[in-house]
């Protein structure tokens, strides 16, 4: 059985021969460990090359504790030369035992730092071709090594290749720091531009990067000693994007210059410009990305910078995607007359007819480019365009709650209300039109209403009914993407039957009658009307009740809903988690099947009750 030898004995006997002998052959790392500090304490000149021969090929601990011990006898003179230190370092294991390369433990820079500071005091200008053969090592910390050597030997020579090394390095490492301080030790004018230029271009650090390192930098630009190096670095506080670094910089210089309060003022100056080019950024990533960057275009409208309202609208314009006519219809409504007249000119530009109602709507709230762009969409003169309207299945619903009081509407709106296959809520906006135009003497005997018929609630139901079986709507309306074309066809169909003949079947079975649903608005944008229910809640809101439908639209993974009601206005509407709200109507219709698309695919639409 060995015993562990006495180290601390050893080293008060002077026993240099046994001690190198456990250094060379010890078993254990750290017994070889304590014999290097021991030879390190005695220092004894003979010692020098065992432990140089230690740094080579011992494991870490023993690396490290033998390059402490070289350094400690190279100050008292006994001296190893630089060709084995630097050639100790490159065939040094820099493992443990299990054989690891690149151990990144505290030793590893007992190896290193040690042995750097001899090589910064030893090395002279001979040095310089095996320095620089060292600063292109693959190994960082020989580079760092060579870098600092370079700079004790303070040679001219060796002011090229650091120039050349510092390209190569990654910014956010220690390397870029040390051969940086390196090649501004010189005070050499001509590199000042390098230095300044390598500055300007260090890129945004991580969270957690070296700003150490970047800050040592600054530092080392002030050896130049030049005046003109503030006012450099002054300009390049603008240019720098990441707010830490813009703040390293500007601290660095306001805490050496004479004048604080001006680099101050244009550090401010920086972070204004620098947080109105991250508001614009998202405006430009819209701009590049076409319809896909409609919803941040919308955004920008509303902003407080005039440009970006004004790039916002011309990015609006140039997407060619079904989606912006129900966004530029929106904004006829818009707060700001700049975003109404663009939505008219615009509706106009793209000869869409589906704008026509809205902009007679926008006209007659005082939006003059409302003309214009019904001229362009071939709308001379409002009142005989609705008169044209009451014609036509789709349009007349609209056109019946568009048309004054024009004496050339009594008979259209008479043929209406003697039509008996008219759905009952155009029959009945009819009746109320021929009231107001002409009083109650001009409703036909058959039209006058019994007491019963007076009941809000039940106009609100029967309207709401007549109008979802004309739409063909039902309790299952299938999975996305919706076939359109299918639906217009059934519906063509259903309308061009004979009076008499068995009504189509709507998909999924008929629907019940409506139940109430809730709708909330904010209250200062309602009114009284025969057709709701109101009750006060919520504190600012009224929650109104009226007739409707629920539909769910519901996938793996996403999932929308959409209903049917009468609105305040008594009109059946659809609304909802979609857009809108949207009159209940083909074009209505046709809106909500777009919306729900924009979910994705394979979304069941079925009546949730």
């Amino acid at each position: 059985m060995f015993r562990t030898p006495d180290i601390e004995r050893l080293k008060r006997r002077r026993a240099v021969p046994k001690l190198v002998k456990i250094l060379r052959e010890g078993k254990d790392e750290k017994t070889r460990r304590e014999a290097a500090l021991a030879l390190g304490e005695i220092a004894a000149p003979q010692t020098v090359p065992v432990l140089v021969e230690a740094m080579a090929t011992d494991v870490c601990p023993v690396a490290g504790a033998a390059a402490e011990a070289v350094a400690g006898l190279d100050g008292k003179g006994h001296r190893a030369p630089v060709e084995d230190l630097v050639e100790a370092l490159r065939s040094s294991r820099r493992w443990h035992g299990e054989g690891r390369r690149a151990c990144g433990c505290r030793y590893r820079s007992s190896l290193f730092w040690p042995t750097t500071q001899v090589l910064m005091r030893r090395a002279r200008s001979e040095h310089v071709p095996l320095m620089v053969e060292l600063l292109n090592d693959a190994d960082r910390h020989l580079r760092e090594c060579a870098a600092k050597a370079l700079e004790g030997i303070g040679d001219p020579a060796a002011i090229r290749p650091l120039v050349a090394r510092l390209g190569k390095e990654p910014y956010d490492e220690v390397p870029h720091r040390v051969v940086f301080g390196a090649i501004a030790s010189f005070r050499d004018p001509s590199t000042l531009d390098v230095l300044l230029t390598r500055l300007a271009d260090t890129p945004p650090l991580r969270a957690h990067g070296d700003y150490l390192g970047y800050k040592s930098e600054i530092e080392a630009l002030y050896r130049f000693g030049s005046a003109d190096v503030e006012r450099r670095l002054t300009a390049l506080i603008p240019d720098v994007a990441c707010p830490w670094q813009r703040e390293t910089l500007a601290d660095e210089i306001a805490e050496r210059s004479s004048d604080p309060d001006a680099v101050r003022a244009v550090q401010r100056d920086a972070e204004r410009a620098a947080k109105a080019a991250a508001e614009r950024a998202p405006l430009d990533r819209a701009l590049a990305s076409g319809a896909k960057g409609i919803g941040t275009l919308v955004k920008f409208l509303d902003a407080d910078d005039a440009a970006h309202r004004r790039d916002a609208r011309a990015g609006l314009g140039a997407v060619d995607d079904p989606g912006v006519h129900g966004i530029l219809v929106r904004l006829l409504r818009a707060s700001r007359a700049e975003n109404a007249l663009f939505a008219a000119a615009e509706l106009g530009r793209r000869g869409d007819r589906r704008a026509v109602f809205p902009l007679i709507d926008a006209g007659r709230r005082g939006l003059e480019a409302a003309a214009d762009a019904l001229a362009r969409l071939g709308v001379a003169d409002v009142a005989d365009y609705l008169l044209a309207a009451l014609d036509d299945p789709d349009t007349r619903t609209r056109a019946l709650t568009r048309i004054r009081l024009d004496p050339r509407a009594i008979e259209p709106l008479l043929g209406i209300l003697a039509d008996e296959d008219a759905a009952y809520h155009v029959r009945h906006l009819a009746r109320r039109r021929l009231t107001e135009i002409g009083g109650p003497g001009v409703l036909p005997a058959s039209a006058t209403a019994r007491p019963e018929e007076d009941d809000p609630w039940r106009h609100s139901v029967d309207m709401l009914v007549s109008t979802l079986r004309e739409l063909r709507l039902g309790r299952d309306m299938g999975r996305t993407p919706y076939e359109i074309g299918a639906w217009e066809r059934d519906r063509r169909e259903h309308l061009n039957r004979a009076a008499g003949s068995a009504p189509a079947p709507v998909p999924g079975g008929d629907l019940p009658r409506p139940y109430t649903i809730d709708v909330t608005r904010n209250a200062r944008a309602l009114a009284k009307e025969e057709y709701t229910y109101q009750s006060p809640e919520d504190g600012d809101f009224l929650r109104w009740r009226t007739p409707g439908h629920h539909w769910d639209a519901r996938g793996e993974n996403a999932g929308t809903y959409f209903t049917a009601y009468v609105n305040d206005d008594g009109l059946a509407v659809f609304g909802g988690g979609i857009g809108g709200p949207y009159l209940a109507d083909p074009d209505g219709w046709r809106a909500v099947v777009t919306d729900i698309g924009d979910f994705g695919g394979g979304l069941r639409i079925r009546l949730w009750r």
